[in-house]
């Protein structure tokens, strides 16, 4: 494999038109190398050729395009491309951007590092630019394709080295970035009215080159910094964010711009709140922790070490929620996708974005009151008066509720059925990573943000009451012929799995905390609308340890509900009667279903088996040692109680025994045997015990002998009947 040479290209210098199909045949060799042909080296060494080239005017303008796809190439590889992030090369490049509203400084003279002299280079000739002081570039149009290409090395850069990221604002590329997102907001949303391109007025980008203005701006504010309060604050960069979250590219192009303008806005919307100094504090308004760290999974040394959602807000940013709920309400998307995850990046990364919005001060945007009935009676004037303007037609109506609860409903049907378990009581699938055919990583990614949403949108009452009534309906069915909620295959049925299922940590809280605010966050309400079985590990990671009391009138019936046109399996009858809070079914159908009543007989069997089997264990050295006792051994506990004469006392043997403490009939089983537990002599019972084992066994051996002989006569007569 031919490696590319360094001197293959300084070599040509100066440049002269004559030379110019040199440089097309070597500049096409490094762009279709492979990255393994140049060694780090050769790299740092071309790169720093081709800015010292791009910075001069010594090339024309249709070669300066193919070199700063040259260094394109060059930067992908993160090893010996760190002359990218040095301010000189940021310069050069954000000049070829040509970013609206932006003036650079002229590159100055790049030093060559005193720890690695170039005389050390076994280079035949260093390309250097012909004077010292190289003068601007020629300006290049916004949106021309050697901005477009400036724009993807800085992209790349800023990705692969991060000190880069500190680098482009210091030297001014913020100002222009913003800019250049928001050319379309002026028009829209300054004063209402659009207004007509003015000569020099630079386009409005295209999807691609707004995908990587997004990209730039996105990892620029990745850390709490002072420029995104300037973004904010001078360059308005809200309007531009707003502007494109209201528009989105319909159908979306292969670089859909609408995900990283999300993933930007999440980052305005995490730290503005927390460095700006009109931030207020918020109370009683769910807060969800999520860690800040550096690339490496480790706190950084400036600070940055965990950030909690939802704690603070800055009401500059109320202008946000509109669109990305409109959006979240009305983004298309194929059904078929809806039944797997993960979700489209729109929808996911609008999700996320709505995790750091407050609900309390903001209830009236994420549930809109009803429009006023409009007026039926006009008059003859208003009748006949033309009408000199007209209103623009209201935006639709946005379900926030609904379309949360479609969302939950699609994602969560791969868990429709019960699980599978195996002879342990495991999940069959998720020892090995997946459940119902899905990552945990990706369901952990896909849903707890969800339910998180939910969850914070259901301390809106009216979302409250909306998705309650699609999830645990008032008319749900909880007589006693009625499945178990957890075994359910509705939402609420597979919502219950999730929370209960030990694969999925952060989905199994997401979850609780919805049921908990559907609750009205009331421990004992949780209880009765899903079942204390259910809901106790999430109450008990609440600080709820113990069973919480019932509510002050569980004996109230409902009023029944109106009758619905369709009806479900788990929706048919309504429940009037009280609710259990351990089963979340009604009361009457938990005792039907756990009725422990017994028989006099059965009570005679159970105490019979019981001590049969401690009788084994006692004689079972395996099981006896160390157990206690005298000598380390296990002591049957009804010959122990008999051996003391306490067996008559029922009450101490029964609740030993499991059994309830009005039994009476353990004096019976024990009256009819023929043998004797006077205290005192233990040696008789155990010889007369094991007379009565004799006898057993003897009568066992004779019953299978019988079974055998009854076995014999069958097949004989069998074989006569076929003969006959």
């Amino acid at each position: 494999m031919e490696t590319i040479q360094a001197s293959s290209y300084t070599s040509l210098s100066p440049y002269s038109p004559s030379k110019q199909p040199s440089y097309f045949s070597v500049l096409d060799g490094i762009i279709n190398a492979l990255p393994s042909a140049v060694h780090p080296l050769q790299r740092e060494l071309l790169l720093e050729a081709l800015l010292d080239d791009l910075s001069s005017n010594e090339l024309p303008s249709e070669l300066k395009h193919l070199l700063l796809t040259a260094v394109k190439t060059l930067g992908r590889n993160p090893i010996s491309s760190e002359i990218l992030a040095e301010d000189s090369s940021l310069t050069t490049l954000l000049s070829y951007a040509s970013l609206p509203s932006s003036s650079y400084s002229s590159t100055p003279p790049r030093a060559v590092s005193p720890s690695k002299p170039r005389s050390s280079l076994s280079l035949p000739a260093l390309h250097r630019p012909s004077s010292s002081s190289p003068s601007a570039p020629p300006p290049h149009l916004f949106g021309s394709p050697s901005s477009l290409e400036a724009l993807r090395i800085l992209a790349n850069c800023l990705l692969l080295h991060e000190k880069a990221r500190d680098g482009l604002i210091s030297v001014g590329g913020g100002e222009g970035l913003v800019r250049g997102l928001g050319i379309e907001a002026g028009s829209r949303l300054g004063n209402g009215k659009s207004s007509k391109k003015e000569d020099g007025e630079p386009n409005p980008p295209t999807p691609e080159m707004a995908f990587i203005l997004g990209r730039i701006l996105f990892l620029t504010t990745a850390r709490p910094s002072p420029f995104i309060l300037k973004a904010v604050d001078e360059l308005s960069i809200l309007p531009a964010l707003v502007n494109r979250l209201s528009h989105p590219p319909f159908p979306a192009p292969p670089a859909d711009p609408t995900p990283e303008i999300l993933k930007l806005t999440f980052n305005i919307l995490l730290y503005y709140p927390k460095l700006s100094p009109d931030r207020v504090p918020l109370q009683h308004d769910g807060s969800y922790e999520i860690g800040i760290s550096g690339d490496d999974g480790r706190d950084d040394d400036k600070g940055a070490t965990k950030s909690i959602i939802g704690d603070l807000w800055e009401e500059k940013l109320d202008c946000l929620l509109e669109p990305l709920l409109s959006l979240l309400c009305t983004y298309p998307f194929p059904q078929p996708a809806l039944t797997s995850l993960p979700l489209p990046p729109t929808l996911a990364q609008t999700i996320h974005a709505l995790l750091t919005f407050p609900t309390s001060p903001l209830a009236t945007i994420w549930s809109p009151p009803p429009p006023p009935p409009k007026s039926t009676s006009t008059s003859l004037f208003t009748r006949f008066t033309p009408s000199r303007s007209r209103s623009p037609s209201p935006a639709p109506e946005l379900n926030v509720a609904g379309r949360l609860f479609d969302l939950v409903e699609a994602l969560t049907r791969p868990w429709e059925a019960p699980p599978q378990l195996d002879e342990d009581g495991i999940e069959i699938g998720s020892e090995d990573g997946k459940g119902r055919g899905k990552g945990v990583k990706e369901v952990e990614e896909g849903l707890a943000p969800l339910f998180l949403v939910l969850a914070r949108a259901c301390s809106v009452e009216d979302i409250r009451v909306k998705v309650k009534e699609l999830i645990v309906p008032d008319d749900l069915d909880r007589s006693a012929d009625s499945t178990p909620l957890e075994r359910r295959p509705d939402v609420l049925g597979r919502m219950l799995r999730l929370m209960l299922s030990p694969v999925y940590p952060q989905t199994k809280i997401a979850v609780g905390e919805v049921f908990f605010v559907l609750a009205e966050r009331n421990a004992s309400n949780m209880s009765e609308l899903v079942g204390y079985g259910n809901a106790a590990g999430f109450l008990f990671s609440k600080g709820f340890t113990s069973v919480p009391p019932p509510t002050e009138e569980p004996s109230a019936p409902k009023p029944p509900p109106k009758p619905k046109p369709t009806s479900s399996p788990s929706k048919s009858k309504p429940s009037a009667a009280p609710i259990n809070p351990m089963t979340g079914l009604n009361a009457s159908a938990s005792t039907a279903m756990h009725d422990t009543t017994m028989t006099d007989e059965e009570k005679e069997r159970e105490a019979e088996r019981l001590f049969v089997l401690f009788e084994r264990m006692e004689k079972n050295p395996a099981v006896s040692m160390g157990t206690g006792g005298e000598g380390g051994k296990m002591k049957n506990p009804v010959r122990e109680a008999v051996e003391s004469g306490k067996y008559g006392e029922l009450e101490d043997v029964s609740s030993r025994l499991s059994l309830p403490s009005e039994d009476s009939s353990l004096d019976a089983t024990f009256a009819d045997r023929s043998f004797s537990f006077d205290v005192g002599q233990t040696e008789e019972v155990k010889r007369q015990l094991d007379l009565q084992d004799e006898r057993d066994e003897a009568e066992a051996i004779k019953e299978m002998e019988a079974h055998k002989a009854r076995k014999a006569r069958q097949k004989e007569e069998a074989a006569a009947a076929g003969r006959g």
